[in-house]
């Protein structure tokens, strides 16, 4: 035993000795690292943002603001008392908490605990990297000291304060106060200090933009903190947590905010990181992001006046079809975009009910809808006009977003394959029941703006789906890539549905609800949508794409609940905000393709005009139709008209009369608008035209005066003039004999 207790402690000794030599090697590499008096005066932006070109985007987070003089007191006692309460007392690092923190992270066989100071935090986040070392460590503890010494408490404290993070792009306590309060930070009232101190340990996960109600939850916190430690009183407690804080919720005016917010959201998600921890890491994130584009979609929002209608909030983002990238986001107030989901209303119609009817085949754009009064099973959706067509094209339904015929078509496809068919498209509404209201976006869930320009964009991509991104790429501190976005597409639809969908999209741009884009020199495709709720309209959306981008634009109330203006419509503010951006899109030279290209799927035939309007049936035109009476329309080859109309082979007279009034003769003629007709008069064998008829009444009246003695009838031809110009003449029709004494 005596041997054994020898070797024990001579190799616990050995080890005691090496970890010993083990400290002192890296406490003598921490000198590598100098305490930088100017990195202390100046805010670190550890995080570099690149744009589409790989440039340097090196304005994003600007919200830079320092304070030199004195800190509030009240800041103070609550920033010590969460961070740091032996701040005053130690020297730079706090012994009795860095031994806890210690044997805590033993136990746990983790560094989860590192019992920094004030000084420290502030080393750590000028100096160094968020790296957990030992080393990192004990440089930390060595430049804190040494920063003790140089400087007094109110000065550390105070650099502290002027490089703490409060998320949403906020460096420093000033830059705080002006952004979430548009304050001073020496104008804050205590509850605004205890929420501002709340935020310091996450500021994603307490932000008050983002998570007001958590972001309450923690100030109320410090403010029992507070009383514990006998900084306030009971009764100042209780009026603080029962009082309100407003929140500054419009966005700053460098025009790039935005897009930076956006891009921290997506990049905290993509590492599990809080943004805190995304800033600290050193991270090169490389996004989809153009100035040019950024600066118009900015400039749009501002150049239209809609504050006058009670429009409390709005977004616009412009995304790259063949990339998927967003290369612009404009969103009114500072929240998390991704999280605003709203009713889509009839901008979900092409989704969610015209692509999925192409792609089972029971319709094609000529297809004939009955637009009546309807119900079912108590559930009687009106169109928004309350007005009524009876039979329209499915073409004219979409363009004119009209509701009843979307709600009749959603019955035709069924809930289920609509349902996946836009889950497919990256929109999930499986939770959403079997109501056929779903036809005009009435979702009680929603839906955020992101995932209907990404479903959009598959048009623009022959049917094709991606995932969309503001992040294309992350790299560490040492170069090594750890994120990269998978730019794979698959096929969620054919390129017929796709093709046959924009196509008509094409046309709603021209002279349907977005006409306000007719004049743009490219193909546009566009369809728009309102949410009404009784005294005015909650939403208000217009979505845009040509072959290289995808646009959308919303517009909203407060929250679901209050209204904008009932002038508010997804045809005038957002069609108007996408079109001067894609004015400036055309005359920067970003556009490729000018046009769609038709796909071999489709093919394009002549349909017979009158069968249309008059039989409500869709048949090809003959091959002696006259041009004037055809209209060419693109067909899913695979689902075309089987019918060729006759109408031009052999026309004819269904019916006529003949009636005598003493020598006055009557012939009434059962006439069709697409024949024209000759009249002949026979006297004696001599043949007379009387008259030639172009008609567009069914029924056509003709009267002669008879001679006496005289023996006549009438001959009545009808005919049509070929695509050649020349005279077609159909069966004729020859009345009986008359004859006046």
């Amino acid at each position: 035993m005596k041997k054994f207790f020898i070797i024990f402690f001579s190799v616990i000794g050995a080890l005691f000795l090496l970890l010993l030599l083990f400290v002192f090697i890296l406490y003598l590499q921490s000198f590598s690292v100098k305490l930088d008096v100017n990195k202390l005066n100046s805010i670190q932006n550890n995080i570099v943002f690149l744009d589409k070109d790989n440039n340097i985007i090196n304005d994003l987070s600007v919200n830079k603001k320092i304070i030199d003089g004195e800190l509030p007191k009240r800041f103070v006692d609550f920033l010590t008392l969460v961070e740091d309460r032996e701040f005053f007392n130690h020297k730079g690092i706090n012994v009795k908490r860095m031994f806890g923190a210690f044997f805590n992270n033993i136990k746990s066989f983790s560094f989860k605990q590192g019992a920094s100071t004030i000084t420290q935090q502030l080393i750590k986040n000028t100096h160094l990297t968020n790296e957990k070392t030992i080393k990192r460590k004990i440089t930390e503890i060595r430049l804190s000291r040494l920063l003790e010494k140089q400087f007094t408490k109110q000065d550390i404290i105070r650099m502290y304060a002027n490089i703490i993070y409060f998320g949403n792009g906020y460096y420093g306590l000033e830059s705080a106060a002006n952004g979430y309060f548009n304050k001073s930070a020496y104008d804050l009232t205590d509850n605004e200090y205890a929420l501002l101190v709340g935020m310091i340990k996450a500021p994603s996960r307490y932000s008050p933009i983002n998570n007001y109600k958590k972001s309450i939850d923690r100030k109320n916190v410090v403010l029992r903190l507070a009383k514990e430690q006998n900084l306030i009183s009971q009764e100042d407690y209780d009026k603080l947590t029962n009082e309100d804080i407003t929140i500054n919720q419009n966005s700053s005016e460098n025009y790039k905010d935005c897009y930076f917010n956006a891009v921290m959201n997506e990049a905290s998600e993509i590492l599990n990181l809080d943004e805190k921890g995304l800033v600290e890491g050193r991270y090169k994130i490389y996004t989809y992001y153009d100035d040019v584009l950024q600066r118009s979609i900015y400039n749009s929002h501002k150049k239209i006046d809609y504050s006058s209608n009670n429009v409390f909030d709005s977004s616009s983002c412009v995304m790259d079809n063949s990339e998927l990238g967003i290369r612009a986001f404009y969103h009114k107030n500072k929240s998390n975009a991704k999280l605003i989901k709203r009713q889509p209303g009839s901008i979900i119609k092409p989704l969610l009910v015209y692509s999925p009817a192409f792609e089972k085949k029971l319709i094609n754009p000529l297809t004939q809808i009955l637009d009546e009064k309807i119900s079912y099973g108590g559930y009687s959706p009106k169109n928004y006009d309350n007005s009524y067509d009876g039979y329209i094209s499915v073409k004219d339904a979409l363009k004119r977003s009209k509701n009843i015929p979307a709600v009749k078509i959603l019955e035709y496809v069924g809930l289920d394959y609509a349902k996946d068919f836009l889950y497919r498209l990256g929109i999930d509404i499986k939770d959403e029941g079997y109501n056929l209201s779903l036809a005009l976006g009435g979702f009680t869930n929603g839906v955020n703006i992101f995932d209907l320009t990404n479903a959009y964009a598959s048009y623009a991509n022959d049917g094709f789906y991606g995932q969309y991104g503001f992040v294309r790429e992350i790299t560490d501190k040492n170069g090594k890539v750890i994120y990269r976005k998978d730019d794979f597409k698959y096929p969620v639809m054919s390129k017929s549905s796709a093709f046959l969908t924009t196509d008509i999209l094409i046309e709603c741009s021209k002279t349907g609800t977005a006409r306000k884009l007719k004049d743009l020199p490219i193909q546009i495709a566009a369809k728009t949508g309102t949410v009404g709720n009784g005294n005015g309209n909650s939403d208000a959306y217009s979505m845009c794409y040509s072959k290289d981008y995808t646009m959308c634009t919303w517009l909203g109330g407060k929250d679901n609940n209050n209204l904008m203006n009932a002038n508010v419509l997804g045809g005038n503010y957002p069609t108007e905000i996408n079109r001067e951006c894609f004015n400036d899109i055309i005359n920067s030279d970003k556009i490729s393709n000018v046009n769609f290209e038709v796909p071999n799927e489709v093919v394009q035939l002549k349909v017979d005009k009158f069968s249309l309007l008059y039989d409500h049936k869709v048949e090809l035109a003959g091959e002696a139709t006259p041009i004037e009476h055809y209209i060419i329309q693109y067909f899913d080859r695979y689902n075309t008209p089987d019918i060729v109309s006759n109408r031009f082979i052999n026309p004819e007279i269904n019916d006529y009369s003949l009636n005598m009034n003493g020598n006055i003769v009557e012939i009434k003629i059962d006439t069709k608008p697409y024949y024209k007709y000759k009249i002949y008069k026979y006297i004696n064998g001599r043949k007379i035209l009387l008259d030639e008829l172009t008609s567009n009444m069914s029924e056509y009246v003709f009267s002669d005066t008879v001679e006496k003695g005289k023996v006549i009838y009438y001959e009545i031809i009808p005919y049509f003039i070929n695509e050649k110009g020349v005279q077609t003449p159909g069966k004729s029709i020859v009345t009986k004999k008359v004859l006046f004494f």
